[in-house]
């Protein structure tokens, strides 16, 4: 079956028919050192955990920082409470 199937589907753009080995292996090393001292540009000092949610999650973080710059520490809020407004 899993031969059917790959066989309608188009080739990835490397020219192979299907990813081989760990996903993400074939893809550039990304740059954490250039993304945490742009991110201290723009926020002042972030830690290592920051700048994992940026890369992650980039929208979600910068409107973390947003609230964070509007509302203060927002860290101790639990989700719902931080939410429920919105």
């Amino acid at each position: 079956m899993r031969s059917r199937v790959l066989a309608t589907k188009p080739p990835l753009p490397n020219g192979k028919s299907c990813f081989e080995g760990r996903p993400g292996a074939e893809m550039d090393d990304f740059d954490f050192d250039g993304a945490h001292a742009e991110l201290s540009k723009k926020y002042g000092e972030v830690d290592h955990k920051e700048v994992l949610s940026h890369v992650m999650y980039p929208a979600v973080y910068a409107e973390y920082k947003q609230a964070q710059q509007s509302y203060g520490d927002v860290s101790t809020l639990p989700t719902n409470r931080f939410l429920q407004p919105m």
